[in-house]
């Protein structure tokens, strides 16, 4: 394996729509391997959210809680630190669209026109991986992980972290 530098990457919101319902990450991680193997550097945060609370939908899948959110970093807080960790890097994101469209909506929220395919070296969809692989049309994360038989038992919950560990 070449020295390729991947980041593997999450998010959690408070909702499934950036567009239409405003919602905001509230939870990001990135993880990343050179050469397959993990380096350990990370960045994993919980953010504030904009002041926008989570629907019951979402908070049922990351139980992160509006309460908890209160003080933690903006995303204008950690937005360069963020850009600069995926510049040029090919980044893995299980739903790319759902991921990517929240993350580029949040950039131009602190207005920043960010197109993470222009700024990353390869953006791979592992959900679209899965899907042709397998032959479904759809498929969980969840189920995803029960088919390739990786151990999610750990996880109570959605989390950006644990998620993107998982792919």
């Amino acid at each position: 394996m070449n020295n390729e530098r991947i980041v593997f990457l999450d998010t959690e919101t408070t909702g499934l729509s950036p567009q239409n319902g405003n919602h905001r990450v509230i939870d990001i991680a990135c993880i990343e391997y050179i050469s397959g193997n993990p380096t350990g550097s990370v960045i994993q945060t919980i953010i504030e959210g904009a002041g926008k609370n989570s629907n019951k939908g979402a908070l049922k899948v990351h139980g992160i809680t509006d309460v908890s959110r209160i003080g933690k970093p903006k995303f204008e807080d950690i937005a360069d630190n963020l850009l600069s960790f995926l510049k040029d890097v090919h980044l893995v994101i299980y739903n790319k669209s759902f991921d990517i469209g929240f993350i580029e909506s949040e950039f131009r929220h602190i207005g920043k026109n960010i197109s993470l395919v222009a700024h990353c070296k390869q953006i791979t969809c592992a959900m679209e991986l899965s899907k042709q692989v397998i032959g479904v049309n759809k498929i969980s994360l969840d189920n995803a992980c029960r088919r390739y038989s990786i151990d999610t038992s750990s996880r109570v919950r959605h989390g950006a972290y644990i998620d993107a560990a998982l792919y």
